[in-house]
Protein backbone atom coordinates (compact mmCIF):
# COMPACT_ATOMS: atom_id res chain seq x y z
CA UNK A 1 0.00 0.00 0.00
CA UNK A 2 1.18 3.58 -0.80
CA UNK A 3 0.29 6.55 1.43
CA UNK A 4 1.04 9.69 -0.38
CA UNK A 5 0.50 13.54 0.84
CA UNK A 6 -2.16 12.51 3.97
CA UNK A 7 -3.14 12.26 7.16
CA UNK A 8 -4.06 8.69 7.59
CA UNK A 9 -5.17 5.84 10.20
CA UNK A 10 -4.27 2.75 10.23
CA UNK A 11 -4.91 0.26 12.55
CA UNK A 12 -5.15 -3.26 13.46
CA UNK A 13 -4.19 -4.97 10.04
CA UNK A 14 -2.04 -7.33 9.11
CA UNK A 15 0.29 -6.49 6.18
CA UNK A 16 1.62 -9.29 4.86
CA UNK A 17 3.65 -11.04 2.19
CA UNK A 18 3.55 -7.54 -0.06
CA UNK A 19 6.81 -7.74 -2.29
CA UNK A 20 8.74 -4.40 -4.01
CA UNK A 21 11.40 -5.67 -5.34
CA UNK A 22 12.46 -3.24 -7.79
CA UNK A 23 11.24 0.01 -4.73
CA UNK A 24 11.05 0.80 -1.13
CA UNK A 25 8.25 -0.22 1.22
CA UNK A 26 6.96 -3.78 0.82
CA UNK A 27 4.58 -3.09 3.40
CA UNK A 28 3.85 0.23 3.37
CA UNK A 29 5.16 3.44 1.41
CA UNK A 30 4.86 6.29 2.98
CA UNK A 31 5.91 9.94 0.74
CA UNK A 32 4.82 13.15 2.41
CA UNK A 33 2.39 11.41 4.78
CA UNK A 34 1.34 12.06 8.17
CA UNK A 35 0.04 8.44 9.39
CA UNK A 36 -0.94 6.95 12.82
CA UNK A 37 -0.40 3.21 12.64
CA UNK A 38 -1.49 1.41 15.66
CA UNK A 39 -2.33 -2.56 16.26
CA UNK A 40 -0.60 -3.40 13.23
CA UNK A 41 1.44 -6.10 12.66
CA UNK A 42 4.06 -6.25 9.34
CA UNK A 43 4.92 -9.80 8.64
CA UNK A 44 6.64 -11.58 5.60
CA UNK A 45 7.29 -8.19 3.60
CA UNK A 46 9.68 -7.54 1.15
CA UNK A 47 11.21 -4.15 -0.93
CA UNK A 48 14.46 -2.93 -2.21
CA UNK A 49 14.51 -0.46 1.00
CA UNK A 50 12.39 -0.79 4.01
CA UNK A 51 10.94 -4.42 3.77
CA UNK A 52 7.96 -3.45 6.02
CA UNK A 53 7.57 0.23 5.66
CA UNK A 54 9.47 2.98 3.70
CA UNK A 55 8.85 6.64 4.61
CA UNK A 56 9.90 9.68 2.54
CA UNK A 57 9.86 13.13 4.09
CA UNK A 58 6.77 11.86 6.37
CA UNK A 59 5.76 12.28 10.08
CA UNK A 60 5.05 8.42 11.24
CA UNK A 61 3.49 7.35 14.36
CA UNK A 62 4.07 3.40 15.29
CA UNK A 63 2.11 2.33 18.41
CA UNK A 64 1.57 -1.14 19.34
CA UNK A 65 2.86 -2.80 16.18
CA UNK A 66 5.04 -5.78 15.24
CA UNK A 67 7.32 -6.01 12.91
CA UNK A 68 8.80 -9.23 11.78
CA UNK A 69 10.68 -11.42 9.40
CA UNK A 70 10.22 -8.49 6.82
CA UNK A 71 13.46 -8.68 4.27
CA UNK A 72 15.07 -5.46 2.67
CA UNK A 73 17.71 -6.22 -0.39
CA UNK A 74 19.33 -2.83 0.71
CA UNK A 75 18.64 -1.02 3.81
CA UNK A 76 16.14 -1.39 6.40
CA UNK A 77 14.52 -4.73 7.32
CA UNK A 78 11.67 -3.68 9.38
CA UNK A 79 11.88 0.19 8.47
CA UNK A 80 14.24 2.77 6.40
CA UNK A 81 13.00 6.35 7.12
CA UNK A 82 14.35 9.24 5.20
CA UNK A 83 13.54 12.48 4.11
CA UNK A 84 15.13 16.08 3.45
CA UNK A 85 16.07 19.21 4.95
CA UNK A 86 12.80 21.16 3.48
CA UNK A 87 10.31 18.98 4.81
CA UNK A 88 10.21 18.31 9.13
CA UNK A 89 10.03 14.35 8.90
CA UNK A 90 10.22 12.41 12.26
CA UNK A 91 9.69 8.74 13.07
CA UNK A 92 8.07 8.45 16.78
CA UNK A 93 7.65 4.66 17.63
CA UNK A 94 6.08 3.47 21.39
CA UNK A 95 5.62 -0.30 22.70
CA UNK A 96 6.78 -1.04 19.10
CA UNK A 97 8.58 -4.98 18.09
CA UNK A 98 10.84 -4.92 15.49
CA UNK A 99 12.22 -8.91 15.58
CA UNK A 100 13.95 -11.10 13.43
CA UNK A 101 13.83 -9.02 9.86
CA UNK A 102 16.88 -8.83 7.60
CA UNK A 103 18.38 -6.46 5.31
CA UNK A 104 21.72 -7.11 3.59
CA UNK A 105 23.56 -4.18 4.84
CA UNK A 106 23.48 -5.01 8.68
CA UNK A 107 19.92 -2.74 9.46
CA UNK A 108 18.48 -5.75 9.91
CA UNK A 109 15.31 -3.52 11.89
CA UNK A 110 15.71 0.34 11.27
CA UNK A 111 17.69 2.34 9.65
CA UNK A 112 16.75 6.37 10.23
CA UNK A 113 18.67 8.73 11.63
CA UNK A 114 18.36 8.66 15.68
CA UNK A 115 18.35 12.78 15.41
CA UNK A 116 14.82 12.26 13.76
CA UNK A 117 13.75 9.14 15.70
CA UNK A 118 11.91 8.98 18.65
CA UNK A 119 11.98 5.53 20.04
CA UNK A 120 10.74 4.45 23.35
CA UNK A 121 9.34 1.94 25.08
CA UNK A 122 9.95 -0.65 22.48
CA UNK A 123 11.71 -4.10 21.43
CA UNK A 124 14.18 -3.97 18.96
CA UNK A 125 17.07 -6.52 18.44
CA UNK A 126 19.99 -4.73 18.24
CA UNK A 127 19.29 -2.22 20.90
CA UNK A 128 18.22 1.29 19.81
CA UNK A 129 18.14 4.83 21.97
CA UNK A 130 15.39 6.14 23.77
CA UNK A 131 13.58 6.01 27.10
CA UNK A 132 12.22 2.08 28.10
CA UNK A 133 13.88 0.63 25.23
CA UNK A 134 14.83 -3.42 25.04
CA UNK A 135 16.88 -5.70 23.22
CA UNK A 136 15.22 -9.03 24.41
CA UNK A 137 13.29 -12.03 22.65
CA UNK A 138 10.04 -10.88 22.86
CA UNK A 139 8.91 -15.10 23.09
CA UNK A 140 6.10 -14.93 20.19
CA UNK A 141 3.85 -18.24 20.58
CA UNK A 142 4.82 -19.91 17.57
CA UNK A 143 6.27 -17.95 14.72
CA UNK A 144 5.98 -21.06 12.46
CA UNK A 145 2.34 -20.92 12.55
CA UNK A 146 2.33 -17.30 12.27
CA UNK A 147 1.25 -16.76 15.98
CA UNK A 148 3.12 -13.55 17.23
CA UNK A 149 1.32 -13.16 20.16
CA UNK A 150 3.28 -13.24 23.31
CA UNK A 151 3.77 -16.35 25.75
CA UNK A 152 3.97 -16.48 29.80
CA UNK A 153 7.35 -14.34 30.52
CA UNK A 154 8.16 -12.26 27.64
CA UNK A 155 10.07 -9.22 28.45
CA UNK A 156 7.34 -7.32 26.16
CA UNK A 157 4.52 -8.43 28.72
CA UNK A 158 4.02 -5.51 31.31
CA UNK A 159 6.82 -3.23 29.80
CA UNK A 160 5.09 -1.30 27.53
CA UNK A 161 3.83 3.00 28.25
CA UNK A 162 0.08 4.10 29.08
CA UNK A 163 0.87 6.97 26.59
CA UNK A 164 -1.14 6.76 23.52
CA UNK A 165 -1.55 3.22 23.79
CA UNK A 166 -4.79 2.06 22.12
CA UNK A 167 -7.53 1.07 24.51
CA UNK A 168 -7.78 -2.25 22.55
CA UNK A 169 -5.71 -4.48 20.96
CA UNK A 170 -5.47 -6.01 17.19
CA UNK A 171 -7.88 -9.12 18.43
CA UNK A 172 -10.30 -5.87 21.04
CA UNK A 173 -9.06 -7.11 23.77
CA UNK A 174 -9.00 -4.54 26.63
CA UNK A 175 -5.38 -3.08 27.24
CA UNK A 176 -3.95 -3.46 30.14
CA UNK A 177 -4.51 -7.01 31.34
CA UNK A 178 -1.54 -6.67 33.94
CA UNK A 179 -0.04 -4.57 36.10
CA UNK A 180 1.30 -2.14 32.66
CA UNK A 181 0.94 -2.13 28.64
CA UNK A 182 2.31 -4.75 26.66
CA UNK A 183 4.33 -4.08 23.72
CA UNK A 184 3.58 -5.41 20.30
CA UNK A 185 0.17 -6.01 18.64
CA UNK A 186 -1.22 -8.93 21.14
CA UNK A 187 -2.27 -7.62 24.81
CA UNK A 188 -1.12 -10.68 26.97
CA UNK A 189 -4.12 -12.68 29.02
CA UNK A 190 -2.99 -14.28 31.75
CA UNK A 191 -3.98 -18.22 31.71
CA UNK A 192 -5.92 -19.39 34.84
CA UNK A 193 -4.34 -22.61 35.52
CA UNK A 194 -6.58 -25.57 36.92
CA UNK A 195 -6.20 -26.21 40.72
CA UNK A 196 -4.85 -23.12 41.98
CA UNK A 197 -7.21 -20.31 43.38
CA UNK A 198 -10.27 -20.76 44.86
CA UNK A 199 -12.71 -23.12 44.65
CA UNK A 200 -15.52 -22.89 42.55
CA UNK A 201 -19.10 -22.25 44.35
CA UNK A 202 -20.59 -25.54 45.27
CA UNK A 203 -17.93 -27.74 45.22
CA UNK A 204 -16.59 -28.78 48.30
CA UNK A 205 -12.82 -28.95 49.11
CA UNK A 206 -11.45 -31.75 49.81
CA UNK A 207 -11.64 -32.24 53.74
CA UNK A 208 -13.70 -29.23 54.57
CA UNK A 209 -17.28 -29.43 55.00
CA UNK A 210 -18.22 -32.73 55.56
CA UNK A 211 -18.41 -35.02 59.08
CA UNK A 212 -15.84 -36.31 60.60
CA UNK A 213 -16.59 -40.02 62.14
CA UNK A 214 -16.67 -39.80 65.23
CA UNK A 215 -17.87 -35.96 65.57
CA UNK A 216 -20.85 -33.96 65.25
CA UNK A 217 -24.29 -34.57 65.29
CA UNK A 218 -25.95 -37.87 63.98
CA UNK A 219 -27.90 -37.52 61.09
CA UNK A 220 -31.83 -37.10 61.64
CA UNK A 221 -34.13 -40.96 62.51
CA UNK A 222 -30.62 -42.54 63.04
CA UNK A 223 -29.83 -43.55 66.18
CA UNK A 224 -26.99 -43.32 68.22
CA UNK A 225 -26.04 -47.04 69.94
CA UNK A 226 -26.67 -47.28 73.83
CA UNK A 227 -28.24 -42.99 73.24
CA UNK A 228 -31.13 -41.37 73.21
CA UNK A 229 -34.74 -43.03 73.40
CA UNK A 230 -35.88 -45.75 71.67
CA UNK A 231 -37.42 -45.33 68.14
CA UNK A 232 -41.19 -45.90 68.17
CA UNK A 233 -43.09 -49.40 68.36
CA UNK A 234 -39.96 -51.08 69.49
CA UNK A 235 -39.57 -52.28 73.01
CA UNK A 236 -36.95 -51.57 75.51
CA UNK A 237 -35.23 -54.64 77.51
CA UNK A 238 -37.32 -55.66 80.45
CA UNK A 239 -40.38 -54.10 79.61
CA UNK A 240 -43.20 -56.45 78.09
CA UNK A 241 -44.90 -56.65 74.84
CA UNK A 242 -48.70 -56.55 74.72
CA UNK A 243 -50.05 -59.54 74.70
CA UNK A 244 -47.23 -61.71 76.01
CA UNK A 245 -47.45 -63.31 79.47
CA UNK A 246 -44.46 -62.93 81.45
CA UNK A 247 -42.47 -65.25 83.16
CA UNK A 248 -44.09 -66.10 86.93
CA UNK A 249 -47.56 -64.71 86.55
CA UNK A 250 -50.54 -66.75 85.79
CA UNK A 251 -53.07 -66.59 83.33
CA UNK A 252 -56.76 -66.32 84.03
CA UNK A 253 -59.20 -67.21 81.70
CA UNK A 254 -63.48 -66.98 82.67
CA UNK A 255 -65.18 -69.84 81.64
CA UNK A 256 -67.56 -69.65 79.01
CA UNK A 257 -71.90 -69.84 80.45
CA UNK A 258 -72.49 -73.22 78.84
CA UNK A 259 -69.65 -74.41 81.69
CA UNK A 260 -71.53 -72.65 84.51
CA UNK A 261 -73.30 -75.52 86.42
CA UNK A 262 -76.54 -74.34 87.94
CA UNK A 263 -77.66 -74.82 92.10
Amino acid sequence: PTLSACNTAVATSVIRDYTNSNGSGGGIYCSGDQPSISNCIFIGNYAQKGGGLYSWASRISLTNCTFTENVAIETGGAIDFNGSDIYVHILTMKNTICWNNFSANGYLEIDAPQRITLASWSCIAGGFYGEGNIDSDPMFVNPALSDFSLQAGSPCIDTGTADGSPALDILGVIRPQGTGYDMGAYEYVPVVVEGEGEPLEGEPVEGEGELVEGEGEPLEGEPVEGEGEPLEGEPTEGEPIEGEPIEGCLLYTSPSPRDRTRT
